[in-house]
């Protein structure tokens, strides 16, 4: 965190204003800040050596633990000053100072090129535990590292009096895309629109739902017009959107025990004991705890803790950051990275995992898979769910009844993707040296699907909408789903880094763009090979 803020803190403390072609979204709440300052609660210029880390019992060793004992009300930011030589797993306790008995701690980390640590504690999001005033009585310290011998220096710890809107949107807009995200999604990718083209979404007098650009609003075949300001992206319910998701195959015998009940079941499709850290949140609508967030008129930085899709109120120990910005005209580029620092133990025979990098849900009318591959293009209509179908692996494969595609990530020319409709206008996702492509669509009509689980989401966020037939492409759980799939195992305190762009327009101007991304190295993932150039495992 602390060589991120280094380079974006000076303008992040200045006031918003408009310049060039980026403007301010009018009604957004405005996160610039001026200087704020942190009452100063424990400070020490000990330094502390701390053994090494033993994963085979992984809260036992190597930790030190600071009295402070320090009332800090309704405070819910703090900033850690330190220096350190290796990663640290820290802990904060504190406890309700109107209710003693009322008791929580937080686990946080630290790596250890860092000299100061910020984060909120769990007092905003959707579902927050802890939004009592606080007394804080110890912070701990643990050295994460099994070759070397930490030392510890851990010169403050202060709280400052700023706090946020655990429900606020947070747009940016570079007349040419409009992006958004929320602190409720856990910063995820919930809005992506094209605004300088006349693009409209409407019910078709067949009774389709159509996005297309270029439409004349008065044509005949506009049945029923439902937008002009059309989002591409599915946000019918939590763990669509466009985000990443991470698993690890692990159970009790690696530490890995929730607090709640597995909310499908264990015998349901997709079901089982894994790890499933999310950015949007859980399957049972509890939101992700934003931990750090920078909020500028062309870029939005956040950093949040994962939730776990499949248990409804576990928190996953695991930074999830997401850093946008445009580029050129059409293009919104993400820069990802996830640190687990489970410390869960035994992975030695965990086996790898297709974690997705991220997972893209657009909205269904943009009903045709598209890529240029080695064998030819797809433009394909005909995509279906995963679950129960075959796998197509090339486009010249055969396979009975519906299918998906599962595309080697090398098989794909220029490491690009898109959903679209029949006239090729559509979105489309860059990402290169990814192991795979996999691209699936939910359903394919745009009638509503009564999902209760889905269906009690939607009504809390949009209840202006009854469930009629037809609804707009936002309230339906029909979606067009591409996954650039990374097949990794997820291990302990090493950084999972990659980017990938996104493109709103016609496929011609992303092949132009997207080669532009690669020719100019603004995207290269060439974090994801070995040593050799092969994809790490």
């Amino acid at each position: 965190m602390k060589k991120i803020l280094a380079l974006l803190l000076p303008m992040f403390l200045l006031p918003i204003a408009s310049c060039g072609g980026n403007k301010k979204e009018e009604g957004n709440p405005d996160y610039t800040l001026d200087e704020y300052t942190f009452n100063t609660i424990y400070s020490s210029g000990d330094i502390v050596t701390l053994d090494k880390y033993n994963p085979l019992i992984p809260q036992a060793n190597g930790c030190h633990e600071y009295i402070v004992n320090k009332d800090v009300g309704n405070k819910n930011y703090f900033r850690i000053s330190l220096t350190t030589n290796v990663n640290l797993v820290g802990y904060i306790y504190y406890h309700d100072s109107t209710n003693p008995e009322t008791k929580d701690s937080e686990k946080f980390y630290i790596e250890k090129e860092d000299t100061e640590f910020t984060m909120f504690l769990d007092a905003y999001r959707v579902g927050a535990f802890a939004t009592y005033p606080k007394f804080i009585e110890k912070v701990t310290l643990q050295n994460v590292s099994d070759t070397e011998v930490g030392s510890v220096c851990l010169k403050s710890l202060g709280f400052s009096d700023r706090s946020m809107d655990g429900k606020a949107e947070l747009f940016i807009n570079n007349d040419t895309i409009r992006f958004g995200t929320s602190f409720v999604h856990g910063g995820c990718i919930k809005h992506l629109e094209r605004t300088d083209m006349e693009i409209r979404e409407y019910i078709n007098r067949g009774g389709d739902m159509v996005i297309d650009k270029d439409v004349d609003p008065e044509s005949t075949d506009i049945r029923t017009l439902v937008s002009e300001n059309v989002n591409l992206v599915n946000i019918f319910d939590l763990g669509r959107e466009i985000q990443p998701s991470y698993y690890l195959e692990v159970d009790q015998d690696n530490g890995h025990c929730p607090k709640t009940e597995n909310i499908y079941g264990k015998s349901a499709i997709g079901a089982s004991e894994r790890y499933n850290p999310i950015q949007c949140g859980s399957a049972g609508y509890k939101s992700p705890q934003i931990v750090e967030y920078i909020y500028k008129p062309d870029h939005i930085y956040i950093k949040c803790l994962a939730q776990d899709w499949f248990y409804e109120n576990d928190q996953c120990d695991g930074y999830i950051v997401s850093d946008y910005s445009f580029g050129d005209d059409g293009v919104l580029i993400v820069r990802n990275s996830f640190t687990n620092f489970s410390q869960y133990y035994n992975l030695e025979d965990v086996p790898v995992s297709g974690q997705e990098c991220p997972a893209t849900y657009f909205t269904y009318p943009l009903n045709y898979f598209y890529a240029e591959t080695k064998q030819g293009v797809i433009f394909d209509s005909k995509v279906s769910e995963v679950p129960g179908n075959e796998a197509k692996m090339s486009k010249n494969a055969s396979v009975s009844g519906d299918y998906y595609y599962a595309l080697k990530g090398s098989s794909i020319k220029n490491s690009w993707v898109a959903y679209t409709n029949e006239n090729k206008f559509g979105v489309g996702i860059f990402m290169p040296n990814c192991d795979n492509f996999i691209a699936s669509r939910g359903a394919h009509s745009n009638n509503y699907r009564g999902d209760p689980q889905n269906c009690s989401y939607s009504a809390t966020m949009f209840p202006e909408f009854n469930k009629s037939d037809t609804v707009p492409s936002f309230m339906a759980s029909n979606y067009d789903y591409v996954n650039p799939q990374v097949i990794r195992k997820m291990i302990d305190f090493v950084p999972l880094k990659y980017d990938y762009a996104l493109y709103v327009g016609d496929v011609e101007d992303m092949r132009d763009t997207f080669q532009t991304i690669r020719d100019e190295g603004i995207i290269t993932n060439d974090a994801l090979l070995d040593e050799n150039g092969w994809p790490k495992k």
